[in-house]
Order: C-alpha cells, then sequence, then structure tokens
C-alpha cells in the first residue's frame, strides 16, 4: 500500500545523489575556471566534468589537487 504523502525510495535516492552531484560538479567547474592551462585541455577537462556527472567532476577534482611534477 503506498502513501501519497510519503515519497517512494527511489525518489529519495534520486534526490540525494542529485544534492551531491550538483554541488561537487559546481565546485569542480569553479576551480576548472581558475586554472590556467591550454586551450585543448581545458576543452577536454570541462566536457569530462559535464558529460560525466558526478564522476567527472570527482576526478578532475582528484587530478587537479596533485602536485605538479
Amino acid at each position: 500500500m503506498e502513501m501519497p504523502l510519503m515519497p517512494a525510495f527511489y525518489d529519495v535516492v534520486w534526490s540525494i545523489a542529485v544534492l551531491l552531484v550538483l554541488p561537487l560538479t559546481v565546485v569542480a567547474l569553479m576551480r576548472w575556471r581558475s586554472h590556467d592551462r591550454p586551450t585543448t585541455a581545458a576543452v577536454l577537462w570541462v566536457l569530462v566534468i559535464l558529460l560525466l556527472p558526478g564522476l567527472g567532476a570527482a576526478v578532475y577534482l582528484a587530478v587537479s589537487s596533485r602536485p605538479a611534477r
């Protein structure tokens, strides 16, 4: 029996996922904008961040936070 005022479990899970992925993407894009990279690398990174929601932003933040060699 479904309760009309209680959201389904998957609605709650997707809402939490969006609330986690959206700020992560915004932070990654803000950090991307502050770095000075060649044009090709910059375009590729923004595509990765936007086309792979959550994962692309997490990879970018992990890679960009490492010190340069």
